[in-house]
């Protein structure tokens, strides 16, 4: 059976009139929304300049300094607990402060693509294409929704992503709660028979990988899963902000509500580095492409400006590389739901 299907509809002048004001009500309600999140994202407070601010202390000694108490703080360690973790059905327990099981089905994906054409009076033809690949996905597909789904069946996906995270865990020699501090990300975790506990469907194909199904790891059937591990391992070096309440760091507040409890790999310089990369507010952010399913409606729904390049593959539905049909492009954006912040023909260095 094929996977791809094509569909052709036909939509007369009327219609597409009724639509372009449709799409024009639409940009209006997205400029409004714009507005909202220029402001809420101009707003955002620079959290790296708080944890400058961060009084270091060391780790791996007792703290004699009790004017510290109630201070915001940074303190540089190894991580440690007394609890093992494990996904308790193939991960033995081991030295992990965080560990994530990804589970993947290969199975179909539905895409789907549309082009335009305007005819003679006013008239448009869409060519709608539905193609059905097979991937690998945390999450698959319903394929109960797809628009041809038969023979695109996924079955049943029998086992979930999971986390987990001990309960008590140290940096040097302060507690933390694990539940609440902001950790960071996490590592492929190497596996080995030895850490393992396997029922025979599943087998050790790799370093990374765990396998089960029809086919192989390289050329897996429908249904087939994988499943791999992340971890934050037990004495990873780490700092720690957070405000120091005796021999614990907690939540810090600071007088406007700014929160600053969170983990970083390396000395505090280096975290506050990753936070100053991270802090950039989306207000100043600029998405170019030339798609508007994927980089128009992605930047979107990230919340950031795009900037459309017309001569790319909408090009011929927008009246070729060198002009731009603008009644065509108003249709492409209408129907989309999405205006960008500005159109270009093409980039030039």
């Amino acid at each position: 059976m094929a996977d791809q299907y094509t569909e052709v509809t036909k939509r007369g002048y009327g219609s597409r009139m009724g639509g372009s004001f449709v799409g024009i009500l639409i940009g209006i309600l997205l400029i409004i929304g714009s507005v909202w999140v220029l402001f809420s994202n101009e707003g955002r407070v620079d959290t790296s300049q708080i944890a400058i601010s961060a009084i270091e202390i060391p780790s791996a000694k007792p703290l004699a300094d009790s004017s510290l108490e109630g201070k915001l703080v940074a303190t540089y360690g190894a991580l440690s607990s007394n609890q093992l973790l494990g996904d308790g059905q193939y991960l033995k327990p081991g030295r992990s402060i965080v560990l994530r099981r990804l589970a993947e089905m290969f199975s179909w994906a539905e895409e789907k693509s549309s082009k335009s054409k305007q005819e003679m009076g006013g008239s448009e033809t869409t060519e709608t294409t539905y193609s059905y690949k097979k991937k690998w996905a945390e999450k698959p597909a319903d394929s109960s929704a797809f628009r041809y789904p038969a023979g695109h069946e996924n079955p049943a996906f029998g086992i979930e992503s999971e986390e987990y995270k001990v309960s008590e865990a140290r940096v040097g020699l302060f507690d933390f709660d694990p539940s609440m501090i902001t950790f960071p990300s996490l590592t492929n975790l190497q596996l080995s028979a030895q850490k393992l506990n396997l029922p025979a469907k599943v087998k050790l194909v790799s370093k990374r990988y765990l396998f089960s199904g029809k086919g192989s790891i390289n050329a897996p059937e429908i249904g087939d899963i994988r499943i791999s591990y992340f971890s934050l391992p037990e004495a990873s070096k780490v700092t720690a902000f957070g405000k120091l309440a005796q021999n614990s760091i907690v939540p810090f507040l600071d007088s406007k509500g700014t929160r600053l409890y969170r983990m970083f790999y390396g000395t505090k310089d280096e975290a506050v580095a990753t936070l100053r990369g991270a802090d950039v507010p989306l207000a100043r952010v600029l998405a170019i492409g030339d798609s508007v399913r994927t980089d128009l409606l992605g930047a979107s729904a990230f919340g950031v400006d795009c900037l459309f390049v017309t001569a790319g593959i909408h090009a011929t539905e927008l009246g070729g590389r060198e002009m731009i049909d603008h009644g065509a492009r108003a249709d492409m954006f209408g129907e989309a739901g999405v205006l960008p912040k500005a159109v270009t023909r093409r980039l030039v260095w």
